[in-house]
């Protein structure tokens, strides 16, 4: 019994240390927390704060009520407005519009004016029972023939960006754009040196690219598919959040 309670007391004697110092552990904690957390709201106190003029940040952007209708440049300002919001909150934001007698009517008006040129071009190219317009269909529908098309193309000349071309080969289409402009030098690029779409310039590269994708292998239009998902990732919503905000962050202090 002597061995026994000689370790018996042994635990005793090293039971209130250790109460002592985990309780000194925890206080450590408890203050290192606090003290991040303070922190962290003084950082979030600083950005919302008036300018060294004392004034509220204040930003001011501009629309077209046709820039959607090309690169997507009205989703582009409205993302960016909405992660402006999430971290500055105290700030103030006006849009306007330089063609205030533009209406929802006369937009509409000029794409069905421009469907009708088309319409009357392939009457005059004598394709017309194999072309067929989809005039604003549903956001579903318009997923489906995405899903079930082989090749999206597009074809205008120096597109600034092209968010039609992202959205085709996030869609699993093989793309076919132009050789010029966002197409050429930020999207249809090479993703970890795998092959992510096509480029032409003219009526026969066009068509010699779209009879070389459809002479492809299964595997391998799979090969192009994921590579081109893969690569416009780095286009979704959050990444332009992350990186927008670190172009305007100086702006703010």
């Amino acid at each position: 019994m002597a061995p026994f309670n000689q370790f018996f007391r042994l635990l005793c004697s090293l039971f209130i240390p250790a109460m002592i110092l985990s309780g000194g552990l925890f206080l450590c904690l408890l203050l290192l927390l606090c003290g991040l957390r303070f922190w962290l709201q003084r950082q979030r106190n600083l950005l919302m704060s008036p300018g060294n003029d004392g004034k509220r940040p204040l930003v001011v952007a501009f629309f077209h009520p046709y820039c959607n209708a090309g690169g997507g440049g009205e989703r582009v300002l409205w993302c960016a407005l909405r992660a402006l919001q999430k971290k500055y909150k105290d700030a103030s934001y006006i849009v306007y519009t330089g063609d205030t007698g533009a209406t929802a009517e006369n937009i509409l008006e000029e794409d069905n004016q421009r469907v009708d040129e088309l319409k009357k071009l392939c009457l005059e190219l004598g394709i017309e029972k194999k072309v067929e317009f989809k005039i604003n269909i549903p956001f579903e529908e318009l997923k489906r023939h995405l899903a079930d098309a082989t090749i999206g193309l597009h074809t205008m000349w120096n597109e600034h960006f092209g968010i039609g071309i992202v959205e085709c080969m996030a869609a699993g289409t093989i793309i076919l754009a132009h050789n010029s402009g966002g197409p050429k030098l930020d999207i249809v690029v090479p993703y970890e040196r795998n092959t992510t779409g096509f480029l032409a310039e003219d009526e026969d590269g066009y068509a010699d690219s779209m009879a070389h994708i459809f002479s492809l292998s299964p595997a391998k239009k799979l090969q192009i598919r994921q590579s081109a998902r893969e690569s416009v990732k780095r286009f979704a919503d959050q990444e332009f959040e992350k990186t927008f905000l670190l172009s305007v962050e100086q702006l703010f202090k």
